[in-house]
């Protein structure tokens, strides 16, 4: 199976809609990363076929939760899941957020080989943002407590945060949370969506 078939069977498992020209923006993303993992080493996975389904697929696998129309993907690293996510929804505005330098120009690089028009990339710590979104999403931030801690005045009213996750078991005291099971191609351990309406 090509790096393209891989992908398009992939987001078909997924349930996603076949645009035209998802899969070949997504490969050549792909591309572009695992050129540069050469020499800034972005990535622990060097398969292009395994960062399919670890990196694509887990990234896409929370689209029918992206309803809002702007998404800050905190602690984005080499641009998961905002990239994918914004080649999936051109229409939505995604702010890609990283305090790495070396990734923040892997990813500006990116948005300018894809010709992105709907993603700001920004190198910064959350604490220093003083805009709202409508989502803000992570798939590596270390604790749930403290990614809603940092990240819930970033979230418009009516919004929620939503971390990916590996178990389920870490809660916020009592706070409402609804845990949503993903089940992401090529992938066989367990990931989790924690999503967190905001306050």
């Amino acid at each position: 199976m090509t790096l393209s078939e891989n992908i398009q069977t992939g987001a078909r498992a997924l349930g996603i809609p076949e645009e035209g020209g998802l899969a070949g923006q997504l490969e050549k993303f792909l591309l572009l990363l695992s050129r540069w993992n050469r020499v800034s080493n972005l990535s622990g996975i060097k398969d292009l076929n395994k960062m399919v389904s670890v990196h694509l697929m887990d990234s896409l696998s929370v689209w029918p939760f992206i309803t809002g129309n702007t998404v800050l993907d905190v602690g984005s690293g080499a641009g998961f899941p905002g990239i994918p996510l914004a080649i999936l929804y051109p229409k939505k505005r995604f702010t890609l957020l990283d305090s790495n330098g070396k990734k923040t120009r892997f990813i500006h690089q990116a948005v300018i080989d894809l010709k992105l028009t709907n993603v700001d990339v920004i190198h910064a710590r959350v604490e220093t943002l003083e805009t709202k979104f409508d989502h803000v999403i992570s798939r590596a931030f270390g604790s749930l407590e403290l990614f809603v801690s940092m990240c819930e005045q970033h979230t418009e009213k009516g919004g929620n945060l939503l971390a990916m996750k590996s178990n389920k078991t870490e809660n916020l005291g009592g706070r409402e949370m609804n845990v949503h099971k993903l089940s992401v191609p090529g992938v066989e351990s367990e990931r989790y969506l924690m999503l967190i309406p905001a306050d």
